[in-house]
């Protein structure tokens, strides 16, 4: 178990060695974190690059990269290149692995585009898989840019939708994960021929949002269920995962967020109730009020 410890946070551990401090700064995990994921993928990096994308000195960068290989998380080839080691690759895996089950999770947004102009030259530049429908209209299902899209026509193609479904978005934040999602879908419809006009997306399905709760959790261990259906929403738990609450308003998303602070303030506020009951049965104010008057 201690070895299974430390490959989770050896990036954390390494960020706490700059700051010389026991609380390790944001903006220094962020650096480091940001390059492994940088140099995780592709071919050797430079120095000069990096330096530009984090839009620090090069002195700056060169001591992180420095600190990186010293750990034998990252090597030099050649001049003023670097490339991640293979033992860093794995440190890296292993922590987006436990990384991704404490992030939220939006999953099946549908985002719906009105097509202005375009419709036939859109259908014979992709590959449709058509499905005619009992009104009449026909379902195209193809995949651009690696995401599934429908187009929904009537039988004159005068009127034509075009549907991009986002499967899953991860990030810290529930805002900007339903932001991300519905930028995902837009860049699908960017990057369309000029010769297609949509209009602004709607999302015309809300996703699911899972949203890791210990309470779910807790839940589920004490029944030994994987899964818990209520009317505001679904505990599961699943394979690589854990235990989410999942939900498909963004607003409830956010008061299971906000629970842990509202369970300690509630918490807070009941203590500070009992230590002013407990100051008044202590007081001769207390023990004047329990005196029965007479007349």
């Amino acid at each position: 178990m201690a070895r299974k410890n430390s490959e989770i946070n050896p990036l954390l551990e390494l960020a706490s060695k700059y700051t010389h401090s026991k609380k390790i700064s944001s903006r220094v995990f962020t650096v480091v974190y940001t390059l492994a994921k940088e140099m995780r993928f592709g071919n050797a990096h430079k120095a000069d690059h990096l330096k530009d994308l984090f839009g620090m000195p090069k002195q700056n960068m060169n001591y992180y990269l420095n600190k990186l290989t010293e750990e034998g998380l990252v090597t030099q080839q050649g001049a003023g290149f670097y490339s991640m080691t293979e033992n860093g690759k794995r440190i890296y895996d292993q922590i987006e692995r436990i990384r991704g089950k404490q992030l939220i999770r939006i999953e099946d947004m549908r985002v719906t585009y009105e097509i202005t102009q375009g419709v036939g030259h859109l259908i014979s530049k992709h590959k449709w898989k058509v499905n005619p429908l009992r009104n009449g209209n026909t379902v195209g299902i193809c995949k651009i840019n690696t995401r599934t899209v429908r187009l929904i026509t009537n039988r004159e193609q005068s009127i034509a939708r075009l549907e991009v479904i986002i499967t899953k978005v991860l990030d810290v934040h529930i805002n900007e994960a339903y932001r991300k999602a519905v930028d995902e879908a837009n860049i699908v419809v960017w990057e369309l021929s000029p010769e297609v006009e949509v209009s602004d997306g709607i999302v015309t399905k809300q996703p699911e949002i899972a949203i890791p709760c210990p309470i779910a959790s807790a839940l589920l261990g004490n029944i030994g269920a994987s899964q818990i259906r209520t009317n505001k929403g679904i505990m599961n738990r699943s394979k690589g995962r854990g235990a989410d609450f999942e939900v498909t308003d963004i607003q409830k998303a956010q008061m299971i967020v906000d629970m842990p602070e509202i369970l300690h303030d509630t918490r807070e506020a009941i203590l500070r109730v009992e230590d002013t009951l407990r100051i008044l049965r202590a007081s001769s104010f207390w023990n004047m009020a329990a005196v029965p008057f007479s007349f």
